[in-house]
């Protein structure tokens, strides 16, 4: 969440922070880096620096024209609080690049930063009409992370997959390439096909340019043709990049985080006369003509995939958050497995498999149900990874469901619902997993069949109960339709008996009884009535101390 603080003064108008990216998320102890675009008229003279306790202010820059690097300096003036500025004052447009420690506690932090001009006493004048700010979340490293990333250090070689294991990676055919990306490098290599001669043609290299961007290259002709993401990649945070290659079209799309960041189309030309392989953190071969001028990435990579297809947007997003496994179409190389996978032709050297926090959806397990006497219980278990919320479905015909209620994540692997009222011979149910980002995914679906004679009316109900909440007493009110024995009592959550109420003929007609909590613990019970045909109904009461 960013935004900025307002301010009631006039003031005139030295600039603006047209854009700034930090990281939504940051692990305590991992570094992240700071984006922030300046548009001034005026001089600046620095930028005052607001950071969360535990957290350090290591480098800072600006960046001008794509290249020009100038260093600032840093002073910390108390604890959390920097001062950063140039040699000179700072004119027009450029971008302020800020590398942080995140040495904190896991929880909400947020830092801040605001320009500051200079004053005839010499002290700098911070603007906090254009100051912003940023909320982060920051988790603690967890030994139970049980997704693994390859960690590629400097210095080392590549990780070269197999073009025979790959879908064809080449210009005159379809294919996508994907990975997650994790890093606070830039100019680094990524991915590449080229070897580093510039008369060799390739039809694809990922890189981090300087700006901190992922940026594609391919060789068009004499050309190297390049296309970028607007948003910065190198800020310490986790990052889907995909480039698709369509040669119906002869378009080449770059998609950051499941969105379109850029796209080229190209005029026909012959590509390469067959597949390259593909290298993972550095080119194909050391010590060529560029080769020196990127250095090897530095930072995690994981689920590197190639695709045999032009995929779509709704495409890479249904599936970037998805595990997946190799098929005939499509090579993934994951690194949770210690064994070699068939893709890889060289294996890296310098790099390491680590535990990550990059997660993945993974779908619920062990959906089941019962009848019980409180009602249908629904339970299931949800893996490691992505938490969403489970919307609960039924039917009555296995083909139109309704929503029933929605489970919130909050952690916990083990989920259990009860639905207190179905009045069905058989019920059909199934869970939708919603993510934050929309996606959904629908679990198998359950068939349960209740008691018999479900298809005729009910002669004996619950009506309802006063006052509910209610502490210590509340009064139950049932109606009987017809004379018949009757069971009316009251459960706990965890499915024991409290009370049975009553337990015996009744005439027709509205029925009250009276239940007392005073030695019960505050918290949800139910009601359960059971007349002559052994339907049961439930009724959720609460007791409120």
């Amino acid at each position: 969440m960013l935004w900025a603080l307002g301010c009631c003064a006039v003031m005139p108008a030295v600039g603006q922070f047209s854009e700034v990216w930090g990281p939504d998320e940051v692990v305590a102890g991992e570094p992240c880096t700071i984006f922030a675009q300046w548009t001034g008229r005026l001089a600046v003279a620095g930028f005052f620096v607001d950071f969360p306790p535990g957290w350090t202010l290591n480098d800072a820059f600006v960046l001008r024209h794509g290249y020009l690097q100038i260093p600032l300096e840093v002073k910390e003036q108390q604890s959390g609080r920097y001062w950063v500025s140039a040699a000179r004052p700072l004119r027009g447009s450029f971008e302020l690049v800020l590398g942080a420690g995140t040495h904190g506690s896991g929880g909400l932090a947020t830092w801040s930063l605001a320009p500051a001009l200079a004053t005839d006493e010499g002290r700098p004048a911070p603007q906090d009409a254009y100051r912003v700010m940023q909320e982060v979340r920051q988790d603690t490293p967890l030994i139970r992370w049980t997704n693994r990333a390859l960690r590629l250090n400097r210095p080392g070689t590549p990780l070269v997959l197999d073009k025979e294991r790959l879908p064809p990676i080449r210009r005159d055919a379809a294919f996508t390439v994907e990975a997650w990306i994790k890093t606070v490098a830039r100019e680094r290599i990524v991915l590449s096909t080229w070897n580093g001669v510039n008369e060799s043609r390739y039809p694809l290299e990922l890189i981090i340019d300087t700006y901190g961007r992922v940026r594609s290259y391919h060789k068009q002709g004499p050309n190297h043709v390049s296309i970028a993401s607007h948003r910065p990649v190198a800020d310490g945070q986790w990052h889907h990049v995909a480039l698709v290659h369509n040669p119906e079209d002869w378009s080449t799309r770059l998609y950051l985080d499941g969105e379109p960041a850029d796209s080229i189309h190209d005029a026909a030309t012959q590509g390469p006369d067959e597949a390259l392989h593909l290298a993972v953190g550095h080119r194909l071969e050391a010590g060529a003509d560029r080769n020196a001028r990127i250095p090897r990435f530095e930072g995690e990579i994981d689920e590197v995939r190639v695709w045999s297809t032009a995929r779509s947007r709704t495409d890479i997003r249904s599936t970037m958050r998805r595990s997946e496994s190799t098929r005939e179409g499509l090579a993934v190389l994951s690194f949770d497995r210690p064994e070699t996978s068939p893709l890889v032709f060289r294996p890296a050297t310098g790099s390491t498999a680590v535990g990550t926090n990059l997660a993945f959806y993974v779908p619920a397990q062990n959906f089941r149900g019962e009848v019980t006497p409180l009602g249908v219980s629904l339970s299931w278990d949800a893996p490691q990874g992505l938490k969403p919320a489970y919307i609960i479905e039924r039917s009555f015909n296995g083909k139109d469901f309704d929503e029933v209620d929605v489970v919130y994540a909050k952690g916990e692997n083990k989920f259990s619902f009860v639905d207190e009222s179905v009045a069905s011979q058989v019920v059909f149910y199934r869970l939708r997993q919603r993510y934050g980002n929309g996606l959904e995914q629908l679990s198998g679906t359950i068939k349960l069949g209740l008691a018999v004679g479900a298809g005729n009316a009910l002669t004996a109900q619950i009506l309802d109960n006063y006052p509910n909440p209610f502490n210590p007493a509340t009064t139950i009110s049932f109606e009987i339709t017809e004379e018949q024995t009757v069971r009316l009592s009251v459960w706990d959550v965890s499915g024991q008996l409290v009370q049975n109420l009553v337990s015996g003929s009744r005439k027709p007609g509205i029925w009250q009884v009276g239940f007392n909590g005073e030695d019960l613990p505050s918290g949800t019970y139910f009601v359960r009535l059971v007349g002559k045909d052994g339907r049961a109904q439930t009724r959720k009461i609460l007791l409120m101390k």
